[in-house]
């Protein structure tokens, strides 16, 4: 059976946004219709030969269309995708999604699994976020008037093994140890000016440990880097 268009995953994923009732930037969309268009981790990727069946770990997956792209119009071969977000509204989008595309079309997206936590260097079961549109929630240790809602949480050292780990560093993030995650390929994306200056200063001065393979420059504060990690 064809796969589904990609007008179709783009209708769908908006469909489920509005019967939510949630609030998105319409840049967002705008930028999830390209990511549906060209996914984004196969272009990262078209210059490396990979034979294997990858395992992907996404830290802030959202409503997953990340992983809906690449599952449905990539050209990776995916073994299984774990993602993690501490927006519950995201979360139950995209399983909602993931039940469409197996009663109404046949798609199995068993191996796709999507958590509804925060990941962070924080020991605690549970952390608060703010609320915020889609893609946009921020995380605290501690409850205020802002970070009101509470969030299931993950140390970053307990995660599953992975080939490919996909994150964003936008607050908290910026404390997680790359060292202390089992991957072969990072996808990062940095949103400030310390997030950026750290992460070259942590892993550009490794260079028997890690690898900065590409790095593309968005805009003054936002910068993309694909990062290899030595065995």
């Amino acid at each position: 059976m064809n796969n589904p268009s990609k007008d179709f995953i783009y209708n769908l994923i908006s469909e489920q946004i509005k019967n939510k009732k949630a609030d998105i930037n319409p840049e967002h969309l705008t930028m999830i219709k390209r990511r549906i268009e060209t996914p984004e981790v196969s272009e990262w990727f078209k210059d490396i030969e990979i034979r294997k069946k990858l395992k992907v770990i996404e830290l802030g997956c959202s409503f997953g269309f990340l992983a809906i792209a690449e599952s449905l119009f990539g050209k990776l071969l995916i073994k299984g995708w774990k993602g993690y977000d501490c927006d519950a509204t995201a979360i139950e989008i995209i399983n909602n999604i993931k039940s469409i595309l197996d009663s109404d079309h046949q798609i199995n997206l068993d191996k796709y699994e999507f958590t509804h936590s925060a990941v962070t260097s924080f020991k605690s079961k549970s952390v608060y976020s703010n609320n915020k549109p889609l893609l946009s929630s921020r995380i605290a240790k501690t409850k205020s008037k802002e970070f009101n809602q509470r969030v299931p949480n993950i140390n970053y050292e307990k995660l599953p093994a992975g080939d490919i780990l996909l994150m964003d560093i936008e607050g908290e993030e910026i404390n997680i140890d790359l060292d202390k995650i089992s991957f072969d390929y990072c996808i990062l994306e940095t949103n400030t000016e310390q997030a950026t200056n750290k992460i070259i200063k942590d892993y550009m001065s490794r260079a028997k440990r890690f690898k900065i393979i590409k790095n593309h420059k968005l805009t003054k504060d936002k910068n993309l880097f694909f990062i290899r990690k030595k065995i």
